[in-house]
């Protein structure tokens, strides 16, 4: 359970036909909108599975203005933990990997 404030952030399409390849650029914008929350200390929720008439119902939307997903944004009843960031020298690597894989002969198909 979450206590308030709550804000519920609803994304839409123009209209019912807008193209597949929107959809990673909208999952995209959320992912980063969440992680961003969460890392002011905020607890999120996606939905993606509802019913859009209720939604719009709801929030008062007209016809066209169709919701594809909901991010639930509050305080968590339990406080965020906090994860320390990784040295970027064990993630950011220049030029190869590494240390390199070993792909000699025995590991090429």
């Amino acid at each position: 359970m979450c206590r308030s404030p709550v804000v519920v952030d609803v994304d839409h399409a123009v209209n019912r036909h807008f193209k597949v390849i929107q959809i990673p650029s909208l999952l995209l914008g959320k992912l980063l909108f969440m992680l961003a929350a969460t890392d002011q200390g905020l607890a999120t929720a996606f939905v993606g599975d509802f019913h859009e008439e209720h939604v719009q119902a709801v929030l008062g939307l007209p016809p066209h203005i169709v919701p594809v997903g909901i991010i639930v944004v509050g305080y968590g009843d339990e406080p965020a933990r906090h994860r320390p960031w990784r040295p970027l020298s064990e993630i950011v690597h220049y030029d190869r990997y590494a240390p390199a894989y070993d792909w000699g002969p025995r590991h090429l198909p």
